[in-house]
């Protein structure tokens, strides 16, 4: 059932014409949960020191009368704009939703990869809402700010190295029919980097997610008088959600990207070579995939926590319409919650599940403001363990990968996001990240214009531009930047290389793979470079001898621990690339549990349980991620309504004669070079495991681990100038650093 509506018809009007009909319909277009109806928890025995934990420190300062500066979340009336994690088995959050309403909130939207809420509460009913015993977090949804270095000293001239620097030899695959979902500032889909041969556009679906949101919010004082819980109305399959996202719809805009990031990032991705003299060296990684754009920044770069998530939840919804196979995550927020309460990680987390590889940005806080190198800096998403987390290298203009460098500005590991142990002592998490490192420094990519005019960034910053002399703006210009936000989108243009060849992969055999044939950096620890520089070479040749069927039997549940992961009649490669001339060994170790290494053959001879994307497996614990569907009676259509985790024990999660090398950690933990790692490896360090692995304790990195002179070790980000980034802030945060450029 399709109402088609007059697209300049108010959006109140729009409400409170079919109002009716649908609180008198709710049922019909809710529809019921898959599972049956489960038991409330609704008790709200903690103590006011308990509540006061479960919310950020803004909010804490905030219930006490004193909120910090730039509050955008903090509106009129003492109220906040927050969003609520909860850990209710009742997947619809039936009764949560009534407290808040009872509390004199409005709720905006539930959503389904998080077991959340996006809602309006009075600040003196914080503590009420944050007693109750199924909210584990409460966090403000804080608008967004692009990073506040100086591009203009920091950047240096145009420079020509491609997008895709000595990353691998000419293949035959190209990412065509698979799909990729950016989430950033838009992108200009009129651009000639987007078109396939025939001149029609990539970009097959774009919206405007921050549009979405204002619309929303625009009749809060509608909503007050009619009706306090939106996430009622706005779900798939419903009426108003159907009809705000075509009025959203950035299809008609030729040019929605007024910023300039999110095109960048999508030409990396997957930009086609523009047949001009002055582009002759840019190309994408993924040069005929298909694009998805999903507007989650404005035209600051600037976007809010919300927004972002609300994104990840549309790809949920529609990754089968687009084949959504990989999500790219050049944007960051503070890395100070544990990825265990952290709802965007949880976002992430639950795309992984679905089958979505999901690359994010490691963030741009590698050095101090003190110029000395800071370790533990991962930003949020990039903590969470299921994420393909990308530092950055600066290849220096050279097709050889021998004198690439870990920039200075590419956030190290280990994560340092805190959680509060069963003793109520705050915790680091330690987890290893990043998981590899790509290039990212002065990379040539799409620059967009907007009504005529060039970007927000390109306007600011004319020394980016390639042809800075041009006085007019063209849908072939290209421009530079750099950052771990440039690093994500090479890697996930190798994701969509991979899925091409085969697409029975998993986001988590995707992710060993690329660590299994990374290269060695010379110097470069575990917490700088995780597990090596990319090699889409010889990732491609492992992936071309591996069963293509995986997906499918994971999903069947056919397939056991220690099965053949080969294909009929395949033997894995020889474990060297050779680029350019130049011959390495790759680095034949993973990383898996947050805090392990595992190398040999019989890593991709032998399935792995890890490789279930549904399974997350930290230090000790592991969970298995399912989901849940409603049905739409009027449409005969199931769509996705939440999530549910289920603890795993004495469940195998590695096969027998697998290498375990925590051994080698012993004496320098994160700081050991990636290869000493493969060199002791091959010399036989590690432990064969005879009997495979279930659960185990990982390796934890305390928190008062003695550093050597010169070495910072963080606990959260903080940016130039004093600004430390707080819970629900969204950057793009990869326009703002480079190196000075060394031969």
């Amino acid at each position: 059932m399709i109402i088609n509506l007059p697209r300049k018809q108010s959006f109140r009007a729009v409400i409170s014409s079919l109002l009716a009909l649908v609180l008198a319909l709710g049922p019909v277009f809710s529809g019921s949960p898959q599972a049956a109806t489960m038991p409330q928890t609704v008790t709200t025995d903690v103590t006011v020191f308990d509540a006061e934990q479960k919310l950020s420190v803004e909010l804490r300062l905030a219930v006490h009368g004193q909120p910090l500066l730039d509050t955008s979340w903090l509106l009129p009336n003492n109220r906040v704009e927050v969003l609520i994690v909860s850990n209710n088995v009742d997947i619809e959050l039936k009764k949560l939703r009534e407290s808040i309403v009872n509390a004199g909130g409005i709720i905006y939207y539930r959503y389904v990869s998080v077991k959340g809420l996006w809602a309006i509460l009075p600040i003196d009913k914080l503590l009420t809402v944050a007693k109750r015993s199924d909210v584990t977090r409460i966090v403000p949804n804080r608008i967004a700010r692009s990073s506040s270095f100086d591009l203009a000293t920091t950047s240096g001239a145009a420079a020509t190295a491609p997008a895709a620097t000595a990353l691998t030899t000419s293949n035959s695959v190209d990412g065509s029919g698979i799909g990729i979902a950016i989430l950033d500032s838009g992108i200009m889909k009129s651009h000639q980097a987007f078109l396939d041969a025939a001149g029609k556009s990539r970009v097959k679906y774009g919206l405007d997610v921050i549009k979405a949101s204002e619309i929303i919010k625009s009749n809060t004082s509608l909503t007050s008088t009619l009706i306090r819980d939106y996430s009622a109305l706005i779900k798939p399959g419903s009426l108003l959600m159907e009809y705000g996202e075509n009025l959203v719809s950035t299809m008609n805009d030729p040019s929605p990207d007024v910023y300039g990031h999110g095109t960048h990032v999508a030409g990396i991705a997957a930009g086609r070579r523009i047949p001009n003299a002055i582009s002759q060296r840019f190309s994408g990684i993924a040069s005929n995939a298909n694009l998805v754009d999903l507007k989650v920044l404005n035209g600051q770069g600037q976007g809010a926590l919300a927004d972002v998530i609300k994104g990840i939840d549309w790809v949920l919804f529609n990754q089968k319409t687009y084949n959504i196979r990989v999500i790219v995550l050049s944007l960051s927020t503070d890395s100070t919650e544990s990825y265990q309460a952290d709802p965007l990680c949880q976002a992430v987390r639950s795309a992984v599940a679905a089958g979505i590889t999901v690359v994010v940005s490691a963030g741009n806080f590698g050095k101090s403001l003190a110029g000395k190198e800071l370790y533990g800096s991962i930003a949020s998403p990039g903590n969470e363990p299921s994420a393909l987390t990308v530092g950055s290298v600066n290849v220096h203009d050279s097709d050889l990968r021998n004198d690439d460098t870990v920039n200075y500005f590419s956030s190290r590991g280990p994560t340092r996001g805190k959680y509060l142990d069963e003793n109520g002592v705050r915790r680091a998490d330690n987890l290893f990240k990043p998981d590899l490192v790509a290039p990212g420094h002065r990379i040539v990519s799409a620059q967009a214009s907007a009504s005529g005019s060039f970007s927000n960034l390109a306007t600011l910053y004319p020394e980016l531009r390639l042809n800075p002399a041009s006085a007019t703006p063209t849908n072939s210009d290209l421009m530079t930047l750099s950052g771990t936000s440039m690093s994500a989108p090479v890697v996930a243009g190798a994701v969509a290389l991979l899925l091409q060849k085969n697409p029975g992969l998993t986001p988590n055999l995707i992710k060993a793979m690329l660590q299994y044939t990374a290269q060695q950096l010379p110097d470069a620890n575990l917490a700088q470079q995780g597990a090596g520089l990319l090699n889409i070479e010889g990732a491609i040749r492992l992936a071309s001898v591996l069963r293509t069927d995986l997906k499918e039997a994971i999903a069947a549940n056919s397939i056991k621990v220690g099965d053949s992961l080969l294909a009929t009649g395949k033997t894995l490669p020889v474990p060297t690339s050779t680029i350019k001339g130049e011959t390495f060994d790759w680095g034949r170790y993973i990383i898996a549990g947050g805090s392990h290494l595992f190398g040999g053959e019989v890593l991709f001879q032998k399935y792995q349980p890890i490789y279930d994307s549904s399974t997350l497996w930290v230090n000790d614990r592991a969970k298995k991620h399912s989901f849940v569907y409603s049905y739409n009676l009027l449409r005969t259509q199931k769509y996705l309504s939440g999530i549910t985790d289920t603890a795993l024990s004495n469940t195998p999660l590695m096969a027998p004669g697998v290498q375990n090398l925590d051994s080698i950690l012993t004496a320098s933990g994160v700081f050991v070079p990636g290869k000493m790692i493969a060199q002791e490896m091959l010399n036989g360090q590690g432990v064969s495991l005879a009997n495979g692995i279930a659960l185990a304790d990982g390796i934890a990195l305390a928190d008062g681990i003695a550093l050597a002179d010169g070495i910072a070790l963080a606990d959260g980000i903080a940016l130039a100038d004093g600004i430390a980034l707080a819970d629900g802030i969204a950057l793009a945060d990869g326009i703002a650093l480079a190196e000075a450029h060394h031969d």
